[in-house]
């Protein structure tokens, strides 16, 4: 299955096997392409929705199926539209069908089976929370002593932050919230606990050494430029520093700050890099992000080729200096699948390619394109020609892809 169209409309991914079909719409921003690419996501993944889908992509395989795009439509009319294809196909497994709802976009109308039923029945078995139920205060004492000092653990709060950052209130639920909360006052002993909280006192060492008196951090790193939740990792012994500057808190010594900076470089593996220029000349780093903003590269190319994930940016190589042989070995075995290209620029030039995405990104070409030549499912792309240096050693048991045609 294959698309690269953005558009939104109708589509239905088919089975060339038994010929059952799924119909789906796609109205968002990634359109066509996006709907395919979360379909593979979780049948490659086996979480799909559809367990009929499903059990078929497991036993025929994923060649099996082709995506079709129907109809093209505005995302406001993509359910209607989705609704009539549905209506022409049916559902459910007599009719060949990959969809279980007859409504699109509901599950209003699914038949779910006696098994699916019985579980449902038995999550809501000994439900004993009454809506409405006036408690005595006999019993809310003793809720109350049954929940004292009792704390969540960390994946509790996680899970539980989680879901509140995803809950949105309704215009109407904010409107009430928002009338009751007014005329509220806070105690004084709230007013005292969260003067207390905000006003802690640190000592900043500034990266000429000087040590300064900060009240007010939020202040003084405005001031600086720097980020107050830096600084305060910082004074919490999270992280060594922050762009020179060092912090603790006032009622902390020196010798404490010393401690909590060795336990800090003790947990962290601080790795140095070897990076090669274009020119031969190599350099030293331990800071492979601001050596890369500095030479105007790609951090994250580098750091691929650090790992054995790709083999040259831009004339650029990076290895780690401290590396064990056998992982160096093994990562330097695996070179074998990148490709070297050799290409012919549309007025005869050849040129050695041995990063095509960046040959390609510097010629304004789509990878995709390039590869199709280099394969012989297409003679040129836009005037350019590319063929393999070394024939690659899967090139006897690789198996042409159809692509379906709308």
């Amino acid at each position: 299955m294959h698309t690269n169209n953005c558009l939104n409309g109708v589509y239905a991914i088919h089975c060339k096997v038994n010929d059952f079909i799924y119909v789906g719409s796609a109205a968002g921003r990634r359109g066509f392409r996006g709907r395919l690419w979360n379909h593979l996501h979780h049948l490659r993944k086996g979480t799909h929705h559809s367990r009929v889908l499903q059990g078929h992509y497991k036993k025929y395989g994923e060649d099996a199926f082709e995506f079709h795009i129907l109809e093209f439509c505005s995302p406001a009319e993509c359910l209607q539209r989705e609704q009539g294809w549905i209506d022409i196909r049916g559902v459910g497994y007599e009719n060949k069908s990959y969809n279980t709802g007859p409504v699109a976009g509901s599950q209003l109308g699914c038949k779910r089976s006696p098994e699916s039923c019985k579980r449902i029945g038995r999550v809501h078995i000994g439900h004993k929370r009454r809506v409405g139920a006036i408690v005595s205060e006999e019993t809310r004492a003793k809720l109350r002593a049954g929940r004292l000092g009792k704390k969540h653990t960390p994946e509790a709060i996680a899970k539980i932050s989680a879901a509140s950052k995803l809950q949105v209130h309704s215009p109407e639920r904010r409107a009430n919230q928002s009338i009751k909360s007014r005329g509220r006052k806070c105690k004084e002993s709230a007013k005292q606990k969260i003067a207390e909280a905000n006003s802690l006192d640190f000592i900043v060492t500034t990266p000429d050494g000087v040590e300064v008196a900060v009240r007010n951090m939020a202040a003084f790193c405005r001031q600086h430029g720097l980020t107050k939740t830096q600084m305060v990792n910082a004074a919490k012994g999270r992280c060594i520093g922050h762009k020179g500057y060092r912090c603790r808190y006032a009622h902390e010594t020196r010798e404490e700050q010393e401690a909590k900076i060795q336990a800090v470089r003790a947990s962290q593996t601080i790795k140095e890099y070897l990076v090669t220029s274009p020119t031969g000349e190599e350099f030293k780093t331990e800071n492979l992000t601001a050596f890369c903003q500095q030479h105007q590269l790609g951090t994250s190319a580098m750091s691929a080729i650090a790992r054995g994930e790709r083999r040259i940016y831009k004339g650029w190589t990076c290895r780690l200096v401290n590396e064990p042989d056998e992982v160096r070995q093994c990562r330097l075995s695996l070179r074998g699948r990148f490709k070297t290209y050799i290409a012919t620029l549309p007025d005869g030039t050849e040129v050695v390619v041995d990063d095509l995405p960046q040959f390609c990104a510097e010629h304004k070409l789509d990878t995709s394109g390039m590869t199709k030549v280099a394969k012989g499912k297409r003679s040129h792309y836009k005037g350019f020609q590319l063929r393999y240096a070394e024939p690659p050693a899967d090139s006897a048991n690789t198996l042409d892809t159809e692509y379906p045609t709308h």
